[in-house]
């Protein structure tokens, strides 16, 4: 046994070096998981080559019912929402209703002259530089677009990737007046043969088997907490769905019956950015192994991952967590258990690492790190090592937490990304000295990091 083998068994699921199934093995994992980060319920499905290899509920649907999450269990899919809608507009595409070239404001009234060069394709890749809509209150749509359209354009339409609730909300105006009659309608009809209880909408106040959400408060107790979206930002988030729905959605998908094969090959395409950031037309796009895979993730809780040229497809819905997880990694891992061919080294890792330093003392798990570095340099591990530090700090272990983030910006030292963390620990910690001063940092190896200026504007202030 490898050296680096034997440490992953030793700290990261013993009973998944064992021989098992398969449905044991990803049973044993979500069990693992839920304890560790605190996931009340979830919901999972691994399709292969077109079949169901895995499906199953864990935990509750209500913690003060004990309610179980059942096939009845409707998710909230927040922003993974944005895969419906990028499939919608492509049906238009592919209808000859729209293209990725047409100005936004071909649609759209009212639009300032200044954003007259954005056009679809920037808003399904994130790209356009429109002002976030999320930074104005407004009590309505009415009043949000005359707030946001006095807006500047940010930086010129597809120079880089900017992930922006707007560019959702412009996209469900198209569908809406292309299909003239309800976003909501549109989608069901196009996408699930129009069956009205496929999807449910966030103010379908009556709709029932909603699982209730939960997230840690500053105390560390779990608490329900509601997201209010209003019909507006269905584009961005707002649809509830079964794992059931789901997973026909996806078949749907595979066979070639809400997309031709061409479609979808120009839907999951990477954007051309100049920074040369990696996303596609409303889907994440990345690579396994040299294997291309898609996908999106909501509210920190839903994750989506189809490996194309395998044909392995990972659906995971929670209702949230007290410790933070990283659902994109959690889909990830469960895919290598599927396929040895998916199984991501840099997947292995992190989920190895939290492990330690979640559970472990704090000179194990760093010494655990170190092992690792040395044993396989080319594994990168920043990102592991920023979600350790922010799940530490969820469980208001701050002192831990900013030893990470400190290590972290010792080995990546020229990543502004790690400055702001670091930055993030501190302020947590209440020690905003040192708050500053990181987030000083940050933006000047990237000065246009919004959330360092706006927190540097709000510290300096206070």
């Amino acid at each position: 046994m490898k050296k680096s083998h034997a440490i992953v068994c030793m700290f990261l699921l013993g009973a998944l070096c064992r021989a098992q199934t398969l449905e044991e093995k990803i049973d044993t994992y979500i069990q693992t998981i839920s304890a560790r980060y605190a996931i009340p319920g979830a919901a999972v499905a691994v399709l292969q080559e077109g079949k169901v290899v895995h499906k199953k509920y864990y935990g509750t649907s209500n913690l003060t019912s004990g309610a179980p999450i059942t096939e009845k269990t409707l998710f909230k899919l927040h922003s993974l929402s944005k895969v419906f809608v990028a499939t919608a507009i492509f049906q238009l595409i592919e209808e000859g209703k729209l293209s990725l070239e047409d100005p936004v404001g071909r649609y759209i009234d009212g639009l300032p002259k200044t954003w007259q060069q954005v056009r679809v394709k920037h808003l399904l890749a994130h790209s356009s530089g429109l002002p976030d809509a999320v930074r104005y209150e407004a009590p309505n749509e009415k009043m949000l677009k005359t707030k946001v359209f006095k807006g500047e354009i940010e930086f010129a339409p597809g120079d880089r990737f900017s992930y922006n609730q707007t560019n959702f909300w412009l996209l469900n105006r198209i569908i809406t007046k292309m299909a003239q009659g309800s976003f909501e309608d549109f989608l069901k009809t196009g996408q699930f043969h129009g069956d009205p209880k496929a999807l449910v909408f966030a103010q379908d106040k009556k709709a029932k088997d909603r699982a209730t959400e939960y997230f840690a408060n500053k105390e560390g107790a779990m608490e329900a907490k509601e997201f209010d979206v209003p019909e507006y930002m269905y584009g961005a988030a707002g649809i509830a769905i079964t794992l059931d729905n789901f997973i026909q959605w996806n078949r749907d998908l595979d066979t070639d019956a809400l997309l031709k094969p061409l479609t979808k090959a120009m839907m999951w395409s990477r954007f051309t950015y100049k920074n040369g950031h990696r996303f596609a037309h409303g889907w994440g796009r990345e690579t396994v192994n040299g294997r291309a895979a898609v996908g999106f993730s909501g509210g920190t809780i839903v994750s989506l991952r189809k490996f194309l040229e395998d044909d392995v497809t990972i659906i995971f819905l929670s209702t949230g967590y007290r410790n933070f997880p990283n659902v994109d990694r959690i889909a990830n891992y469960i895919a290598g258990l599927v396929d040895p061919d998916l199984e991501d080294a840099q997947v292995v890792a992190g989920e190895t690492l939290t492990q330690a330093f979640l559970e472990k003392p704090l000179s194990d798990a760093m010494a655990l790190y170190r092992d690792m570095k040395s044993e396989s340099p080319q594994i990168d591990l920043e990102g592991a090592m920023n979600s350790i530090g922010y799940a530490l700090a969820g469980r208001g272990n701050y002192d831990q937490a900013i030893a990470v983030f400190i290590l972290n910006t010792e080995e990546n030292p020229d990543s502004w990304n790690v400055w702001d963390s670091l930055g993030e620990g501190y302020e947590m910690a209440g020690d905003i000295e040192h708050a500053i001063i990181n987030y000083e940092k940050s933006v000047v190896l990237n000065p246009d990091n919004g959330h360092g200026l706006e927190k540097l504007e709000s510290l300096k202030k206070d």
